[in-house]
Order: C-alpha cells, then structure tokens, then sequence
C-alpha cells in the first residue's frame, strides 16, 4: 500500500488491531485469559508497536512501544462494545490498578459461561484470575475450565450458566473512580444477575445482586492467585458438590457467613492484598483449593 501512495494512518478501524490488545491488556502489559486464551504479554510485540507508533503517530502506541516492564501505558477506563469487556484503570506505573468486567458475548464453542465475571491487577501483578483454557485433550478442559464456579461471578444452584450475552447500562470514568454496571437475564432461566462495581486508586468495591423467581441458592466465587488468611475461624467440610466443576474443589473448610470477614491473600514478596465481606445471616463462607493456569 506505501509503494502505491496509500496512506490508512488515519484509519481508525486498522489503528483498533493494535490498540485493541493494549487496550484489554494489564499494566504490566499481561493480558487476561477470558474464555479459551493462554497467558501472554503485548511486551512480546514491541517491534510490531514500534511500527505502528511511528505509523499512526498515535501517543498510547508510543508509550508501549518503548515502555518496560512494569511500566503503564497512558491508557483510560474504556468500554470494549465488541467484546463486552468493561476496563475499569486507576493510578499509574506501580501504583496502577486495573479491574475487567466481561458482560458481553459469549464466543460460541470458545465462550465460557462466564457472564459477569471478573479479573483483578493490583500491587504489580494479577490476583483475581480467569481459568483460561488448557489443552482441549485434558479432561479437565470441559470439567473444570468450561464451569461456572471456575469464574469470578455468581452461581446460581450450582449450575453451569446458558451461554448468554449481558448488557451495560451504566459507565463511568470519573476525577476520583470508575465504575461500571452489567446485567444479565439470560445465563439462569427466571433470573437476573447484575454486578455493579466501582475502583478507586486504592479499593475495589463489588456488590452482587441476583433476582429469582424461586428460591435458590447462590454462590459467589472469587479465585484469588496466593495464599488465604482470615479473621474467622474456619474448619473442616465436606465436599461442596460432584459436578459442574465443585468436584475440583479441594481442602473445603467453611466458617459461618453472619458477621462481616476479612481476608488477607498473599504472594510470595508483593504487598498483600485484602478482601472484606458484608455479613449475611443466611450464609456460609468457604475456601478451598481450585486448578491453576498450570
């Protein structure tokens, strides 16, 4: 096209094939593992991003076509329409903080069921985590990564979501936050899941709420990358369940859910991040042990 005189630097659609993974992408340049991915990094494409910035001219590509690792692209909150993927981005450099919100398409034989699930990087690195996919010959593939209580959303009856597609009524990128909120009618016949979330530079704020025609029981499931302490005192129990994933669950102990709990994950060296739930008289906490990327 150059050798013909065409010129597309001005071309939004072709400058989306390089902002797109930028956009989706982690401070550290990491991108999340939504539905059938693996673990990869755009870091791995600077060459291709030296080109484009000085294609397109275009200041983000600049940014990370010379940025190091654990440097931040000069990226905002942003909506993926396409995708139906919600980044919500706070702070800079190592103070950066990015929380993704997947309400959109469900990918067909590739989606998960998925809807309204989250991913976390705090701290220098990712602790709310996607299983991603592993190889489609391990058993494990359709047993554990293609389950719902894989996620980070809600469960309803321990069940496996319909593929479905959510909506996004409501974003915002403010002076001090971002925050965003999903809804879905579609992944449980007769009930309506929302999740409205709002980042600051230091705090993630998460408020769940389903709506059902019939009594149900609900489980929300967070997958956190480190090790778990908490102020209440958990024992020993049983099995949580013998499919749709609650089979991979192991080393379940459980503590009473009626008064508000805080827990404290950490990894190796890094800072360690902290979880606080409200207190529900109906409830039951559990931790247990799941299957890693690896």
């Amino acid at each position: 096209a150059r050798r013909v005189g065409w010129n597309y630097s001005d071309n939004d659609k072709l400058l989306g094939l390089w902002l797109g993974p930028l956009q989706l992408a982690y401070p550290d340049g990491s991108l999340p593992v939504f539905h059938d991915s693996d673990p990869t990094s755009i870091r791995n494409k600077a060459g291709f991003y030296a080109w484009a910035a000085t294609y397109f001219k275009d200041p983000r590509l600049t940014a990370e076509a010379g940025a190091s690792a654990g440097e931040s692209a000069p990226l905002a909150s942003s909506v993926m329409k396409g995708l139906g993927i919600a980044v919500l981005r706070r702070g800079a450099g190592s103070g950066a903080v990015c929380a993704m919100l997947d309400y959109g398409i469900h990918g067909d034989h590739h989606g998960h069921p998925d809807k309204l699930t989250l991913v976390l990087y705090a701290l220098g690195r990712e602790w709310i985590l996607d299983p991603g996919r592993i190889s489609y010959s391990v058993p494990e593939y359709e047993t554990w990564c293609r389950t719902t209580v894989a996620h980070n959303t809600v469960v309803v009856n321990q069940q496996n979501q319909a593929p479905a597609t959510g909506e996004l009524p409501f974003f915002e990128n403010a002076t001090n936050y971002a925050a965003c909120l999903a809804t879905t009618d579609r992944a449980y016949a007769g009930c309506q899941l929302s999740r409205f979330l709002v980042l600051t530079d230091t705090t993630l704020v998460d408020v769940c709420t389903v709506k059902a025609k019939r009594s149900s029981t609900l489980d929300w499931v967070l997958h956190v990358d480190g090790s778990v302490t908490s102020s209440l005192p958990f024992e020993a129990a049983q099995a949580l369940g013998k499919a749709n994933g609650y089979q991979h669950l192991e080393k379940v102990r459980q503590a009473p859910g009626s008064a508000t709990a805080s827990f404290t994950f950490q990894h190796g060296k890094a800072p360690a991040l902290r979880l606080w739930l409200t207190g529900d008289e109906g409830g039951t906490l559990f931790t247990a042990e799941g299957i890693g990327y690896r």
